[in-house]
């Protein structure tokens, strides 16, 4: 089965590994040498990620054409979100049917019209000029798949109590929060995919992750110690983000608190008590938020 797997992830980096590298290096280039940029990219993609309803397969593509472009081309940071728009527009008509693609008007509509359609139009136009119609791009989401065939192929789940597919869901969503910060993209695709899988794997109760990302690693052929940084570093990355979350869901919780001790003064009883309860009912979903958050990123 292994054998198999290393044939097709050797095909895949054959084709766009190297070609990749080149791209991102002189993205991360362009992002030490411009003051800012990087600040301005990761805000972006966030709010890129947070604006459509999009499969993980449209969004990753748009930020890597975002990444490619953002290395040929200085853009001031007042364009970067038709920018990401524009991206996004390009890779829903790549990976996507027809009939589900986005118009360009409804991309501005989703945008709120902060640029107009004809914007987009000839922003598209010089995206495509400057990356020479090459808009298939193998991202970390691809090596991810596979990676998850290879545990879907030997049932490697089995007995965790999770699913295939909530395993993937759940690695695609670390992708997915990783791709809004631009350091990650000083890592191969491979590298950083097999980074994300082993810290997802590394939750899983009853699972050999070790070996199975041994196998994994040995298949693709992930220099160990490249592996073993990116992997570190992907830690800290959801340790620090999940400490941030939890720092913000006990601030909530502190001004529930107190929001419900102001309302016990108030001489509007059936607001009081209608308050109360939302209060109530909100720190148990904050209570909740904090257990499951914990429980998923905490490593």
């Amino acid at each position: 089965m292994f054998v198999q797997i290393r044939n097709i992830l050797g095909s895949l980096c054959d084709k766009v590994e190297l070609s990749r590298d080149r791209d991102l290096k002189a993205t991360m280039s362009a992002y030490d040498r411009t003051k800012n940029l990087g600040f301005f990219r990761d805000a972006t993609v966030t709010w890129l990620s947070g604006r459509f309803d999009s499969t993980p397969q449209s969004l990753m593509l748009a930020i890597s054409l975002l990444d490619r472009f953002l290395g040929i081309v200085s853009v001031k940071a007042k364009y970067l979100k038709c920018l990401a728009a524009t991206c996004y527009y390009i890779a829903a008509k790549t990976t996507q049917e027809s009939k589900e693609a986005l118009s360009s008007k409804k991309i501005a509509r989703l945008c709120d019209y902060q640029f107009s359609a004809p914007d987009i139009v000839r922003m598209e136009r010089i995206v495509l000029n400057k990356l020479n119609f090459d808009v298939n791009a193998i991202t970390p989401l691809h090596f991810i798949q596979v990676f998850h065939m290879a545990c879907l192929k030997a049932d490697f789940l089995k007995g965790t109590g999770r699913t295939h597919e909530e395993h993937l869901r759940a690695v695609v969503r670390r992708l997915q929060f990783c791709a809004q910060d631009y350091r990650f993209l000083t890592y191969r695709a491979s590298t950083l995919a097999l980074a994300l899988f082993m810290t997802e794997c590394k939750q899983l109760p009853e699972f050999d992750w070790l070996t199975v990302s041994l196998n994994l690693q040995t298949a693709s052929q992930i220099p160990g110690r490249e592996l073993s940084i990116c992997f570190e570093e992907v830690q800290e990355f959801f340790l620090k983000r999940d400490m941030e979350r939890l720092a913000r869901h006990k601030a909530a919780h502190l001004r529930l608190g107190s929001s419900g001790e102001e309302d016990r003064d108030s001489k509007e009883k059936p607001r009081i008590c209608h308050r109360r309860q939302m209060s109530k009912s909100c720190r148990g979903e904050a209570e909740l938020l904090i257990e499951s958050d914990t429980e998923v990123f905490v490593v």
